[in-house]
């Protein structure tokens, strides 16, 4: 008899191990830079660079995980290998942006309580040219910007296509902490309920 969960069963398992998993693990990694740095040690030359691309990495497969399951649950029915071609198809094409990702999960972007994602690409001043998106976030009660750093330029840096130059100061990089801790959470949890409200629906049949 064929499996007719196809699709929950890839939205528990290889959608939660790819890219729930994977980016939870960078945003605890993140963090755990984040406190070595509060800690005294030398921010700029050991941790920037390291911080710059979990915080990049963690944000995208956190989002990517919402969408792919929601795809998971809407195909069930169908063959694994047809679900995770649909995956491909839907996120390859948003490649890193994060403000066009943020679009496709509005519920997750409301309740993190973002007004505003903006791509910056330019000179902050003539020698530090910098390639992120700033988002304008509530923290603790009030409204801040915090800077998450586009992936190539995280990787690449002046070899990318958009060069990438600069780097966080220590006081951006604890907004930057506070949101991560807050997306992991919430993508948790909306994932979670997703499949439960999924499940519970499925037993009404």
């Amino acid at each position: 008899m064929a499996n007719t969960n196809n699709g929950r069963d890839t939205a528990v398992g290889y959608v939660m191990m790819s890219l729930e998993s994977h980016g939870c693990d960078f945003v605890r990694s993140a963090l755990a830079l984040n406190e070595a740095a509060n800690k005294g040690i030398n921010w700029s030359t050991n941790y920037v660079h390291s911080f710059s691309l979990l915080a990049s990495q963690a944000t995208e497969l956190l989002l990517k995980s919402i969408i792919a399951t929601r795809i998971c649950l809407e195909n069930n029915g169908k063959p694994t290998k047809e679900i995770l071609l649909t995956i491909n198809k839907k996120i390859k094409p948003l490649l890193h942006q994060l403000d066009k990702i943020f679009n496709e999960v509005p519920e997750l972007k409301k309740a993190l309580k973002i007004s505003n994602i903006r791509k910056y690409n330019a000179n902050v001043d003539k020698d530090l040219l910098v390639d992120e998106f700033r988002f304008t976030i509530e923290l603790d009660g009030e409204q801040k910007e915090i800077s998450i750093k586009n992936l190539e330029g995280a990787r690449y840096g002046v070899l990318a296509a958009k060069k990438d130059l600069g780097g966080y100061s220590q006081i951006n990089t604890k907004g930057v902490a506070n949101f991560l801790e807050k997306l992991m959470d919430k993508t948790i949890k909306m994932r979670a309920n997703i499949i439960q409200k999924f499940d519970q629906n499925n037993l009404k049949k």
